[in-house]
């Protein structure tokens, strides 16, 4: 159905979109994302389990978006590329949904004691594709998950899950390495019971266990009973300046965010970009022509705030000597080591080539 080619008021944007892609139309061409450290499971597992609730596959997408805000890029792989071995080509991965190939489980397994960084959310992995209990994944976590019940599904982002109750607050346990937060603990209850050799992480009000560090072979593995994800948004859309019509939160919490991202910081894991600002969404395209390498990225500010001042520094990229916007804004670059700072105004979105 043509619902808006009637709508001549918009006509004037999309010439202008249409110009702007014309510009990174062929650097663009035959470019491929930028390597990333980082993975989160795309469960279909657990998807075929969920029926009607939704909420560990927002939370996966959720943590995401913080990851994002946090300057880093994530890919979502699945349960058949992980038995296939390309866990192999990540530093990090974030496992939501109470079900999981069993198969599956068992590369996460060995991946982590091989050396890499596990960070599981409310349930993650606690039973196979059969929903039978498995507890491959609890020896890794260093922790026994039990007494696991879904009290409110998190639903439709722009209705039930603005009012999802607050089941319960968690904290930061001081001294234990993590960063310091606070945060609501939705959808999920769950009692975990740490090993001897665990390190606790987060309690409850009532000093229960609510989040574990475990080193198991040459890696580690945090296990949370919650879904810090589907916080980080929930923060967002219940603060009292958001307007639900703009579908634009803006006021997230850093010091959750930083949490989130903690994993990423112990697996040494490489951002796409630093920014200026808060809440930037930056991905990276590279390529190569003619022998010289390209490169185009993409900026979007989710405060959709102009900045006539912004910068982003992106590691491993001195190779560059020119810039130019798809806007058509003046655009400096400058070289600190192996990094590229790149300054130019933005307004919400831009697209910058690198050559």
């Amino acid at each position: 159905m043509d619902s808006w080619g009637a709508l001549y008021d918009i006509f004037p944007t999309i010439a202008n979109v249409q110009r702007e892609l014309a510009k990174i139309d062929e650097p663009l061409y035959g470019t491929k994302r930028h390597k990333t450290d980082i993975a989160i499971l795309y469960n279909r597992t657990a998807g075929i389990w969920l029926k009607d609730n939704s909420s560990s596959e927002q939370d996966a997408r959720y943590i995401h978006w913080a990851l994002a805000h946090a300057g880093y890029d994530a890919d979502f792989i699945p349960e058949e590329d992980i038995v296939a071995g390309k866990l192999d080509n990540y530093k990090v991965l974030y496992v939501n949904g109470v079900q999981i190939r069993r198969d599956a489980a068992q590369k996460i397994a060995d991946w982590t004691q091989s050396g890499g960084v596990l960070f599981g959310s409310s349930g993650a992995g606690t039973h196979d594709e059969f929903n039978r209990p498995l507890s491959t994944l609890e020896t890794v976590f260093g922790a026994k998950s039990s007494d696991l019940k879904l009290e409110n599904d998190a639903s439709r982002p722009k209705h039930q899950f603005r009012t999802l109750p607050i089941l319960d607050e968690l904290s930061s346990v001081p001294n234990s390495g993590a960063p310091q937060v606070s945060f609501n603990q939705l959808s999920y209850r769950e009692t975990l019971t740490p090993d001897a050799n665990a390190k606790v992480l987060l309690r409850n009000k009532e000093g229960a266990v609510a989040g574990v560090l475990h080193a198991f072979g040459k890696g580690q593995a945090i296990r949370l009973a919650a879904s810090p994800g589907l916080t980080y948004v929930n923060d967002a859309i219940r603060d009292k300046s958001y307007n639900a019509e703009s579908y634009l939160p803006k006021n997230y919490n850093p010091a959750l965010r930083d949490f989130i991202a903690w994993p990423a910081t112990l697996a040494k894991a490489t951002r796409v970009a630093e920014a200026s600002t808060p809440i930037t969404e930056i991905t990276r395209y590279d390529g190569v022509t003619a022998g010289k390498a390209r490169a185009v990225i993409f900026v979007i500010d989710h405060n959709a705030t102009p900045y006539p001042n912004f910068s982003m520094t992106l590691p491993q990229s001195a190779q560059f000597t020119k810039a130019y916007s798809a806007s058509g804004k003046p655009v400096t670059i400058k070289k600190i080591g192996d990094a590229l700072q790149v300054s130019f105004a933005l307004d919400t979105t831009e697209a910058i080539v690198l050559e």
